[in-house]
């Protein structure tokens, strides 16, 4: 239960519990910016891969970046217990604006939230299956709102100087 300062400073009370919101070890994930679409990442033995829109390795570190983030998630208020449209659209969690993430253990989906605007009381966010709204920390939008390029394996050679004994550069 959450009680918030009303317009003439009296006490509301607002009725629901802070959802949990940590995964761990997922091994599929769907991100879903409103503006660039659904990136879909799955873990193939050791290694993540992009399979949506394209199907190519994903970039480990950026992969990893986002793991430790759905570790640090966490619900910190109610906003509101009832979500109206008029709220979704104020809070940016309508599809037009939001980021949708869904984690997965094999076939279980461990997580299901739709992020919105971040401000003075923390990020907006709704979880599938609950009809609040809740402010949410250690929510980072720049690791979820890239680009299909970013999320892309970017190596183009491995270069082990371990291996090396030589190396001769010529230049004309």
């Amino acid at each position: 239960m959450a009680a918030l300062q009303g317009r003439r400073g009296q006490k509301v009370e607002i009725k629901g519990e802070l959802p949990e919101l940590k995964v761990d070890d997922p091994d599929k994930i769907s991100i879903t910016a409103a503006d660039k679409g659904e990136v879909i990442l799955e873990k193939k033995g050791e290694k993540w891969e992009l399979s949506k829109p394209v199907v190519f390795p994903a970039n480990q570190e950026v992969v990893k970046s986002v793991l430790s983030n759905l570790k640090e998630l966490k619900s910190t208020e109610i906003i509101s217990s009832q979500a109206t449209d008029e709220q979704k659209k104020l809070y940016e969690l309508d599809a037009t604006k939001a980021v949708h993430v869904i984690a997965w253990k094999g076939a279980d989906k461990k997580l299901d939230v739709t992020f919105g605007k971040s401000g003075g009381r923390g990020q907006m966010a709704m979880v599938d299956g609950k009809p609040g709204v809740y402010s949410v920390s250690g929510y980072s939008s720049y690791m979820y709102t890239k680009e299909v390029k970013q999320w892309r394996d970017t190596e183009i050679f491995k270069f082990e100087d371990a291996n090396v004994s030589q190396l001769q550069i010529t230049n004309k």
